[in-house]
């Protein structure tokens, strides 16, 4: 059986914002290349939103997700982090 390796916050929310940087900009998009169930996606998306981190544009039923500025320095600081992790 395949143990099943659990992903910190940290991990997910830096998935979410590489997802969105790379174009992927629907929720469905963007929970598929997280690996994540549509309410979770919408959940950490709200929060991110909330955060500034990431801005909501609808479009008429759909909502598209961008990254902010704020939201590529996080990305990058993030991806640092998890690089400097993975050395050790």
């Amino acid at each position: 059986m395949e143990k099943r390796i659990r992903r910190d916050k940290f991990y997910i929310i830096m998935r979410i914002l590489q997802s969105i940087e790379v174009g992927k900009h629907k929720i469905s998009h963007i929970g598929y290349s997280s690996n994540l169930n549509y309410n979770c996606t919408q959940l950490y998306l709200k929060k991110l939103v909330s955060s500034g981190l990431v801005v909501e544009e609808r479009k008429g039923r759909e909502r598209h997700y961008h990254l902010t500025e704020k939201g590529r320095k996080i990305l990058h600081k993030l991806a640092e982090i998890d690089e400097l992790a993975l050395r050790e």
